[in-house]
């Protein structure tokens, strides 16, 4: 019964285990999905009002780049901003004169764990349901190597019963001893050969 029930929580704390990365990678994924709005609304808005310099709030996640009949060209991509262009992914649209490209930056492993790791909530919640997966586990195996007392093997002991040769010379021993104080030494001289043949039997001599 024992078994089952560890085996029941012991799923039900993986499936929270699963279920808390998951949401830690939603999060993640959201809160890039926002910034990256954010940087695309932010250029249009300030390209809209004239603005010449155009630096995001998020530099790091897009580049947005424009060019309009005139040949003006106008980049998010601020100055002092360090982007590797193999860390992004993009394509532009061009129709009658105007061109825009759109670049955003890969989702990176590195990156959604800095961003989980930032998360205090979502990291205790990570830490707590895995060292519940591991108690658990290891009360699993536990149960399953030990032995149920009810089905212990009970090892009776066997009393080995002396043969009929062995008790017929303890017998003819005893006769000896009672015939001691009517024929002295034929009686020793009998319980000693009893005797010796005793322990020869048994390999004792």
């Amino acid at each position: 019964m024992k078994k089952f029930i560890y085996a029941i929580l012991c799923f039900i704390s993986i499936f929270i285990l699963v279920g808390t990365v998951y949401i830690s990678i939603d999060r993640y994924s959201v809160d890039r999905d926002r910034k990256i709005s954010r940087n695309i609304a932010m250029f249009i808005v300030k390209k809209e009002t004239g603005a010449e310099d155009i630096n995001l709030e998020y530099p790091e996640y897009t580049i947005i780049i424009t060019k309009d009949r005139e040949g003006n060209i106008y980049n998010s991509r601020g100055q002092g901003v360090d982007i590797n262009l193999n860390e992004l992914n993009g394509d532009g649209y061009a129709e009658n004169g105007y061109e825009t490209y759109v670049y955003i930056k890969k989702m990176d492993v590195s990156n959604m764990l800095d961003f989980i790791s930032k998360d205090y909530i979502m990291i205790g919640a990570i830490l707590s349901s895995s060292l519940l997966v591991i108690v658990l586990f290891y009360a699993l195996l536990r149960e399953i190597k030990e032995v149920p007392a009810s089905k212990e093997v009970k090892v009776e002991k066997k009393v080995q019963k002396p043969d009929e040769e062995f008790l017929k010379k303890l017998k003819a021993l005893k006769l000896a001893m009672a015939t001691y104080k009517i024929v002295p030494e034929e009686s020793v001289e009998q319980m000693k050969k009893i005797v010796d043949s005793i322990l020869k039997e048994y390999k004792y001599k």
